[in-house]
This record gives C-alpha cells, structure tokens and sequence, in this order.
C-alpha cells in the first residue's frame, strides 16, 4: 500500500479499515497509519487517536444504531486498548462528531450525524455550527435542541455547560443572555434556570415536576441536592424569588415549580411570549390605552345595571369595597355575569367598562383551554388563574378576567360517569368553581345560554345582567350613529320595522359601506336596505357587538 498516493477521506478510511483487520490498534497501529490518519485529522482537526475511531465508526455509518462491539469486532483490541480508545470515543460525542442515543431499553449506542457523513463522502472540512448574533426566539429554539440531546445522553453535563456558554459568548448582546449572566450563578443554578425558562418558553409550562428537570444532571449527587434544596425552599432560585411552587387548589404544590411572574417579566421581557409558544398561550392581555372608545346604546334597565357596575368599579369605590369585604370576612373578588342573545354588547361592554375605569383585560381564549388531550384542560385552567393572580399583584389596578362566551365551560354538568370527556368537563368545572370562590380581582363571564348554566355558577356570580335587544328607541339611535346619513324618517322606518341587534344593525351597515363603494354613491336607497334587511332576518344570529366608535 502506498500511502503517499491517499489524497482523500475515503482513501484513508479504506487504507485504514483493510489494515486494522486482525491489529490491535496499538501505538505501532498509529504510527504505522500516520500518513492516512493525518488526512482525516487535517479535516476533522481531530487527533490520531480520534481520527482512528471515527474511521472505525464510518465502517458502520449504514447501521441504524452503532454499538460500541460492533466497532472492534474484526480486530483483536485488548480491553485494555478499549478502555484507553474509549477516551477518544467520549470526546467525539462531546464535540458532535459521534451522537450517542438511547433505546426503549435504556441501552447507549451510536450514530454519525449527517454533517459529518458529508465531509467524509466530499472530502471537505468539519465546521463546528455558529449561532452568532441570533434572534432571542431562535436563541431558545437552539437551546430545546441542546436540552433534547442532553435528555437523551447524546452529550454530558459539561458539555452542555460548554455549548450553552459558548452560544451566549456569541450573543451577548441579547438581553436574556445579559440577564442570566448578571446572576452570577454556578453552572448547575445556572443551567437550571434556562431549563426552567425554556419549558416555559417553548412549551408554555408553568407546572413543572422534579421529572422535568432531572434529565439534566449526570451526577446523582448534585442532582439530589438541587432537588432537596427546590423542595426545601433553600435553593437559590427560590431564595432570590426567581422560581415559586405552583398553587394546585388552594394548596402550595411542594413537588412543582414555575417562574415566577417578576421572573418572567424580568428574564423574559424581550420576547413575544404568545408567539414563541405557537398559541399554546390559553390567554392574551388587552391595555385599556389600546381600546377604542365606543358608543353603547342599552334599554333602560340595562343602561342602569352597567353604569352601577361602572361606578363600583372606579378605583376609590373598588378599593373602599374591598377593604370593607376584608374587614368582614369575605373574599374581595367581584364575579359578574353578563347574559343575553348575540349581538346585544356583552363582549364591548366589558371593554368600555375597562377603559373608563383604567383596567386591563386578560381574555382567556375558551377553545384553547379546552385542550384536545385528557388532563391538559384542567392543567391550563389553573394556569389562567395563576397566571391572573401573577397580574393582580404586579398591576397598579386590578385588571379585568374575561371569559368570552362561556357557554362551554359554565354549562350544566353531565351525570355521564363513564365518558372521559365528560368527567374531564366535570373537572374544569369544579377548578373554575372553587377559584371563583377564592378569587382576588374581578372576572366577568359572558354567555348567550344563561338557561343552560349550572346553578352552582350561578351562584358564584354575584352581579347578573341580563342583556336585551334593543328597543325601538335604542334601534333607532344605533342605526342613526351607525350610518349617519340616513334621514330621520327613514332611520325611524328601519328602528320599528325590524326587531334587530346591535350586531345585526352592524352588519347592514357593513353592507351598505360596500355598496356605496362599489356603486360609487355615497347614497343608496330604502329599498337597497330592506334587502340587506330581508336577507340579515333570515339568517343566523351573529356574535357581533355592533357599536359605533368615538373619540
């Protein structure tokens, strides 16, 4: 064999592999190799010792899983030469030139990552992968992909540490690298605490188990130690009020953990939270500032029940009530309920309430929290209040809790014992109720089936208000503001004729913009709109508010 003549990566596999072949890859072995290990070293910038691995490696990079007999099985390798080669093998996974994976079983074997397969077929050299300068969002995307190798063993606690570290050298500039760094945490704290916000980044969990974070130690010792300093109340992150347990019914939950809300505003600030976590977020937060005045027009008697509530939720009412309720006893918590057929202004009236009295709404999205999968459902509905409570105590005023169209999950219970689904109902249910009852902050529930509600919601409900459709009055200063130009006659036509909504008179109105449009006229005749009318009658009631802005 002329080895002078090896100018490539495979020619100095094949050079290596037909010499190896009953050797016991001694030094003699290397030396005798030098020239075709040099090839692949140059490329790989590995050593000689390494480079002899990774050719014994590629002679399997057919099989599925690479178990470490299977790499000495046509030599005569001592054991003693295995174990000091085992070294080598160690620091190739550690540098991602190996990945080690794990079966159903638990057994460890091996496999060549794409990259690497690639310089060996093209002769090119191996670039470690550079995250510089990277968006916060990718930044976490880069750390699931750290942490998932790290649960499957594919490389050590150091070298996680080094990778991490590495990726945050390159992107100092990130205000949760700067974050995390001006802690000056010890690496295990250190790595905890991104695990801790990465679970909650990227997969909205705010419930984390002692199962969750274990993964990431491979010394049994210092893993039982965090453990029992998390669960004393003496770990660090605990002490500096970083991480909090989670609150499961009334009761602090010893065995599970969450960022705290300080944390995660703190931490966290520079992401768009609800979009990292692909909608899995089971909320969203509406600033009074962002809403827009508008125009309600209510019967009487309804008109009268919203500016009550208006008033009492007026900061120096709210907060004179409250003390009051303390002082006797009761819980402080405002829920109210606000029922009627679509259209009529549940949903605005909550929003022009917030706006008057300076609050913000947290709207919790129904289908969301009705998760698809047995046992999230209840998990999310405690996280919407814990979250809630999070935003009661850090807010100047206490912010407004929305459930919008509540039907689904304040409706009557099922007596179906045996359906899964329904005792996953029945669940949520019984959370919502016995959070109502210790609720701190105001929550108002909207729905279009007050008929259909369990009496034990009822009863938690402390103010009812009964929307109405509009009366002829009302109907006609709707269509008057909602279309201006209309004349007084032909306004008080449309109010008496026709027994609409809000929502219904909006979507005419809709109608008639697009006509004048794309007629060109900035008219259009009663017979036009009695067609929209005619046509609205006949259909489905629409969830719709149907109020004309102002200011």
């Amino acid at each position: 064999m002329e080895e002078k003549k090896i100018t490539t990566m495979l020619q100095a596999v094949d050079a290596i592999t037909k010499s190896a072949k009953g050797s016991d890859l001694d030094e003699d072995f290397v030396k005798k190799m030098k020239l075709a290990l040099d090839v692949i070293s140059e490329k790989l910038g590995t050593t000689d010792t390494q480079s002899l691995m990774m050719v014994r490696f590629i002679n399997h990079a057919f099989d599925k899983n690479i178990e470490i007999n299977d790499v000495f099985d046509d030599t005569d390798c001592p054991t003693s030469r295995k174990l000091e080669l085992m070294n080598d093998v160690e620091w190739l996974v550690d540098n991602r030139y190996l990945m080690r994976i794990k079966d159903h079983w638990g057994e460890k074997s091996y496999k060549i990552p794409d990259n690497v397969l690639s310089c060996f077929q093209h002769n090119t050299k191996f670039v470690h992968k550079e995250y510089e300068k990277v968006s916060a969002r990718t930044l976490f995307f880069i750390l699931e992909e750290l942490f998932e190798s790290r649960d499957n063993e594919e490389i050590s606690f150091a070298h996680l540490v080094r990778e991490v570290r590495q990726l945050f050298d390159v992107n100092k500039e990130l205000e949760f690298v700067r974050k995390v760094r001006s802690f000056a945490l010890n690496e295990e704290d250190e790595m905890l605490l991104i695990v801790l916000c990465h679970l909650f980044v990227n997969n909205a969990d705010d419930n984390i188990g002692w199962n969750d974070l274990k993964f990431l130690y491979d010394n049994h010792r210092t893993s039982m130690g965090v453990r029992s300093e998390l669960y004393g109340d003496c770990h660090i992150l605990i002490t500096t009020k970083m991480v909090e347990h989670t609150n499961d019914g009334g009761f602090v939950n010893k065995e599970s953990f969450k960022l705290t809300e300080q944390a995660k505003r703190n931490i966290l600030g520079e992401l768009d939270i609800r979009s990292v976590q692909n909608g899995k977020s089971a909320s969203d937060v509406i600033k009074h500032k962002d809403i827009k005045a508008k125009e309600l027009f209510f019967p009487s008697s309804v008109e009268s029940q919203v500016n009550e509530l208006k008033n009492l939720l007026q900061e120096k009412h709210y907060k004179e009530i409250c003390q009051r309720m303390k002082k006797k006893g009761f819980h402080s918590g405002f829920t109210c309920l606000f029922y009627g057929t679509p259209g009529t202004g549940k949903t605005e009236t909550v929003y022009q309430l917030a706006k008057l009295t300076g609050r913000d709404v947290m709207v919790v999205d129904i289908p969301q929290v009705r998760s698809m999968w047995v046992g999230e459902s209840e998990k999310n509905v405690k996280g919407i209040f814990t979250r809630y409570a999070g935003l009661v105590k850090d807010a100047r005023r206490t912010p407004i809790l929305l459930f919008n169209e509540a039907d689904a999950i304040i409706g009557k219970r099922t007596m179906n014992h045996d359906s899964a689904a329904d005792k996953m109902e029945n669940t949520m249910q019984n959370i919502i109720l016995q959070e109502m009852e210790n609720l701190n902050g105001i929550l108002i529930a909207t729905t279009n089936l007050q008929s259909n509600m369990d009496r034990a919601f009822e009863r938690r409900f402390l103010y009812k208000i009964q929307f109405d459709r509009p009366g002829t009055l009302s109907r006609a200063k709707i269509w008057h503001t909602m279309i201006p130009e209309l004349d007084n006659s032909t306004v008080n036509s449309l109010a008496q004729k026709y027994d609409f909504s809000g929502g219904q008179i909006e979507n005419i109105a809709r109608h008639y913009t697009i006509e004048t449009i794309l007629k060109g006229t900035e008219t259009v005749t009663l017979q036009t709109l009695d067609a929209f009318c005619q046509q609205e009658s006949i259909k489905k009631e629409k969830h719709s508010i149907g109020f004309h802005q102002v200011g």
